[in-house]
This record gives C-alpha cells, sequence and structure tokens, in this order.
C-alpha cells in the first residue's frame, strides 16, 4: 500500500501512560488498564489517520510529525515521569500475557 507508520512505538507509550493513569484514576483494576489503554491506543491512532487523510502528505511526514508531537505530549504531560503501576498489574508484561491481550481483543471482533 506503500504506507510507512514510524509512529507506532509512540502511540504504544503514549496509550499505556494514558491508560494506566486513567486506570489509577477512576480505580478499575486490571481489565480497567487493558479496555482504558486500547481506547487510548484507538484514538492516538486515528488522529494520525486524519492528519495523513485531510492534509494530503505522504505517510512518512505525517506519522514522523505524530511521532514528534506524541513524544513531546509525553515528557510536557507527565514530566518525563510515565506511570507506576502496583505489581500484580505487570502481569501483562509477561509472557504469554503479554500475546493474550491482543489475541483476545481479535476473537472478540472477528467473532472467531
Amino acid at each position: 500500500m506503500k504506507l510507512w507508520d514510524l509512529s507506532a512505538d509512540s502511540v504504544v507509550v503514549l496509550a499505556g501512560i494514558l491508560g494506566g493513569r486513567a486506570m489509577q484514576y477512576a480505580n478499575t483494576g486490571l481489565v480497567g488498564m487493558i479496555v482504558l489503554t486500547t481506547l487510548a491506543a484507538i484514538v492516538l491512532s486515528l488522529l494520525i489517520f486524519l492528519v495523513y487523510h485531510y492534509m494530503h502528505v505522504p505517510s512518512i511526514v505525517a506519522t514522523l510529525g505524530m511521532l514528534m508531537v506524541y513524544e513531546t505530549l509525553t515528557t510536557l504531560l507527565f514530566n518525563s515521569e510515565g506511570v507506576k503501576v502496583r505489581g500484580d498489574l505487570t502481569i501483562l508484561a509477561r509472557s504469554p500475557y503479554c500475546f493474550c491481550v491482543g489475541d483476545l481483543w481479535y476473537h472478540h471482533l472477528c467473532g472467531v
């Protein structure tokens, strides 16, 4: 399709921080963190699409620009602190659980 997306890593980092902070604020636990982080990633990816679609610039320009915006937002909004979660909530960072979230969403959305 001749599309380049160099902003994927910044979406992952910013969505994780936003989802983790929202989970702490709402006190929703692990399920809330999964849902809120997924929603944040969808919104951030949609913003990248809107920039690409409406500005009519090459995908590499749009994604590099949004990469810089997202990296700057991470620093400005949270003073480069990120998010700190309890040890029991870090289970998603370990194998095989890190693969389960994507698999769960895939099966839920595809009805498989």
